[in-house]
């Protein structure tokens, strides 16, 4: 081969070589720099500032209603019903006599005792007349060891005579009273399955039932983790004495109709129940007007007595994520100008701890200092996302999306069935 065919050949493959290596320089050069950050459209959002507020921890939950006291009447002695002196329904004062059974023949039994008592107690004296005589005969050495004896004896007797003499007069006595059966407490008569000539005794069942109606009770259980968290602290939020009687206690008849007297509590169980890992607790509430009826279910609402202050955010505004957990959006200044001083503001993603639910906001406990600037979820002009960096145009007189919900305790409180707080709304 020539030298000027040698030289053709090569050219004809570092010509296509030069190409290739034309176009890939581009590509690397678009590589080895990075490109310029994506720009967003401004944000139109509304900002609330992150301020200490006093709040109260409440918790709500599902009660029932029972009778402080219900008993149920029934005959001690047997006889004819001679009167029956309630109406099914209506109240009574202890003491007034409900149920009156024929007092005559328990009468005359009392009398008879009574009788049997004072000749026994003549008897006794009889013996105890004879027997300071045989004793002074005895000491001046003119009456037998045996005469005393005897005399000592008969005198024995008869002071046994008397003390069942009295016995039986009390028995009598007792009768006579069970005769009148009454209320044993203030409160409501049921209905009576017997009427007037009904023949009744200790085996003939219930007379009627009574239940006291002022005050009443709530009882209802309190989940095991509530209980930790009043003790030991969720969010510092527990009790200064960890003891549940130290929250105040209101009820609501319904959502609508909350009840005027405040409770106490006045009972929780020493065990907890495996069954459903609750407390068993009671709560009582005064009556006087008679509207709460045992029976009933209510809403009883646990709220602590004093406030304490923590930073709330807007509930629209605490949001979620795999990545970061929980966070806010907060202001922060955007990129320098031609001047060097920021122009305008742009989002921040802030990653917080979040605390207890209330009504007028989420408790932040870590991660916000009093006075930033807090973005709720607004207009979003121009289709834009809100997103790390995207500048942020404020609408001052736009009201925020999701607007916080009502001060009711009995719709607005953290809980479930056990009135365990729940986490928050506004996260994705």
């Amino acid at each position: 081969m020539t030298l000027k065919q040698y030289v053709k050949k090569r050219i004809f493959v570092i010509i296509p070589a030069l190409i290739v290596l034309a176009a890939a320089i581009p590509i690397a050069i678009s590589v080895l720099i990075p490109s310029p950050a994506p720009q967003y459209g401004a944000a139109r959002v509304t900002l609330s500032e992150a301020r200490k507020t006093p709040v109260k921890k409440s918790w709500r939950v599902i009660a029932r209603l029972e009778a402080d006291q219900r008993v149920e009447l029934v005959a001690r002695v047997a006889g004819f019903l001679e009167e029956i002196k309630v109406k099914e329904g209506q109240s009574a004062r202890q003491g007034d006599v409900l149920f009156q059974i024929e007092p005559q023949s328990y009468q005359a039994a009392l009398s008879q005792a009574q009788g049997n008592l004072g000749s026994a107690e003549a008897q006794l004296t009889q013996a105890q007349l004879s027997f300071d005589r045989v004793n002074d005969l005895y000491r001046k050495k003119s009456a037998p060891k045996s005469d005393l004896d005897a005399a000592q004896a008969t005198l024995d007797v008869a002071l046994a005579s008397v003390q069942s003499a009295q016995a039986l007069l009390a028995q009598a006595k007792l009768n006579l009273d069970y005769a009148s059966v009454k209320a044993p407490f203030d409160g409501t008569v049921s209905d009576s399955p017997f009427s007037v000539g009904s023949y009744v005794g200790p085996q003939s069942g219930v007379l009627a039932t009574i239940v006291s109606d002022d005050p009443v009770e709530a009882t209802f259980g309190v989940p095991d983790r509530l209980l930790a968290d009043l003790r030991f602290g969720a969010s510092g939020g527990a009790l200064p004495s960890g003891r549940l009687e130290d929250l105040a206690v209101k009820l609501w008849v319904n959502e609508n109709n909350a009840y005027p007297e405040e409770g106490r509590i006045t009972y929780v169980a020493p065990l907890i129940d495996s069954g459903t890992d609750t407390a068993k607790v009671k709560a009582t509430f005064p009556n006087p007007q008679k509207t709460l009826v045992p029976g009933e279910f209510v809403t009883v609402v646990l709220e602590d007595r004093e406030p304490r202050e923590v930073i709330l955010a807007p509930k629209n505004a605490v949001l979620i994520s795999a990545q970061v957990g929980d966070y806010v959006y907060v202001t922060a200044p955007g990129p320098p100008g031609p001047d060097g001083t920021p122009q305008g503001l742009v989002a921040e993603i802030r990653p917080i701890k979040r605390g207890e639910d209330y009504p007028g906001g989420i408790e932040i406990a870590d991660g916000l200092k009093v006075g930033e600037k807090i973005i709720n979820l607004g207009i979003m002009s121009s289709g834009a996302t809100l997103r790390p960096g995207t500048p942020i145009e404020v609408a001052e007189d736009y009201a925020p999306l999701f607007p916080d919900e009502g001060a009711d305790p009995a719709q607005a409180q953290e809980g479930d069935t056990g009135a365990t707080p729940t986490g928050g709304e506004g996260g994705n």
